[in-house]
């Protein structure tokens, strides 16, 4: 039997009342044109809504290594895992400086105490580039550096000790700064009792010095520090008050006379001693020489007597003339040339290092003069 249509959507208004209850100052729904449209509507407004689908387990398994790796070195090279002083290379430690010297306007020169237990970590313990351990019957010599960071933006930089550290106890650092060098501000701001977060010592070379009958170092700046520990470690000269050693201002193309041009020829020191020859570049003339310093060239000299050769260069490229005059006539010689330079300066002496650091072809200056990769050591 057919129903009326007015029966059909008065039918439907009260399903709908009874359904949706509505508020008491809400206005009523208002009438729809077809009874079934209404009923359509009423059942899709009614139905719920899915919760969107998680996110592939494969993808959250991504995600949380990802993160681990990214977090994990952070804390373990930026954080100290103990309150322990104890020297590491792979975790940080504090430790208070004892003394600050300024050595000029953008110079400074610090003392910092070393722990009885991380002594051996700068002799007696010390290990090669590849980690293996130094031996000590062939008298190796390693040169270490550590890094320094700045707490507040977890940035860390490499500073070589100038001195023996095992010798001395302490190591000493010559910080110089620089306009944006965050590390170097927050060093030149430190007092006499302040904490240095220190990580390290990391070996940037070693050498058996006995091996090599000349050793010829060129550096400039901050690059003389290296070359300074490696003297400080090298046996001392026996007292020698008739020999002196000589420190020329300018390149001479033939050697000092006081200083015998073989070591065999020598009667002041032993053969196996290397003959020493160091080229540093003098400042600029408005700014003062902080490497005479006493705590730093004179001390190496003092100490190793007749057996060091200094000859001093203007600021620049290294002069051909001076680096001739260190080599010599190399009849038969092992000899080895260090070179820490900036840069500018070392790519048209011996060429750069390359972009992963590794040492490169030698170019430049020392290959016209003959030397090979196996005489020449570049440093950073």
């Amino acid at each position: 039997m057919a129903l009326p249509v007015g029966s059909i959507r008065a039918a439907s208004r009260r399903v709908l009342s009874r359904s949706r209850p509505t508020s008491p100052s809400a206005p009523a729904p208002a009438p729809a044109s077809s009874p079934w449209l209404l009923t359509i509507r009423w059942a899709s407004s009614s139905t719920p809504t899915s919760p969107p689908s998680p996110a592939p387990a494969r993808r959250r398994g991504f995600y949380l290594p990802l993160s681990l790796l990214l977090v994990v070195p952070a804390i373990y090279y930026f954080y100290p895992s103990s309150p322990s002083r104890r020297l590491s290379p792979y975790t940080y430690s504090d430790h208070p400086v004892s003394s600050t010297t300024p050595l000029g306007p953008s110079h400074k020169e610090l003392a910092v105490p070393i722990p009885r237990e991380s002594i051996g970590l700068f002799g007696t313990d010390a290990v090669r580039l590849d980690g293996t351990p130094v031996k000590k019957d062939d008298e190796e010599l390693v040169v270490q550096h550590v890094m320094v960071k700045n707490p507040d933006l977890q940035i860390e930089r490499p500073y070589t000790p100038t001195n023996d550290v095992e010798t001395d106890g302490e190591m000493r650092l010559v910080v110089k700064r620089v306009k944006g060098g965050e590390v170097g501000r927050l060093i030149h701001s430190l007092k006499p009792g302040q904490d240095l977060g220190v990580r390290g010592p990391i070996t940037t070379f070693s050498l058996v010095p006995s091996a090599y009958d000349k050793i010829v170092m060129i550096s400039s700046g901050t690059g003389i520090a290296p070359f300074l520990q490696l003297l400080s470690k090298l046996p001392a000269a026996p007292p020698s008050p008739a020999l002196q050693s000589p420190i020329t201002s300018s390149p001479s193309p033939t050697p000092s006379p006081s200083r015998p041009s073989s070591p065999s020829a020598s009667a002041s020191h032993p053969p196996a001693h290397p003959s020493l020859h160091l080229i540093h570049s003098l400042p600029a003339p408005s700014r003062p020489d902080w490497s005479l310093s006493p705590t730093l060239l004179p001390r190496v000299q003092d100490r190793l007597g007749d057996r060091l050769v200094v000859t001093r260069v203007p600021p620049g490229p290294i002069d051909r003339l001076a680096v001739e005059a260190a080599l010599g006539a190399r009849d038969g010689e092992k000899v080895l040339v260090l070179v820490c330079l900036p840069p500018t300066l070392m790519r048209p002496l011996c060429g750069p290092l390359t972009i992963r650091l590794e040492q490169g072809p030698v170019t430049g200056l020392l290959a016209e003069l003959g030397l090979s990769n196996a005489e020449v050591w570049k440093l950073e």
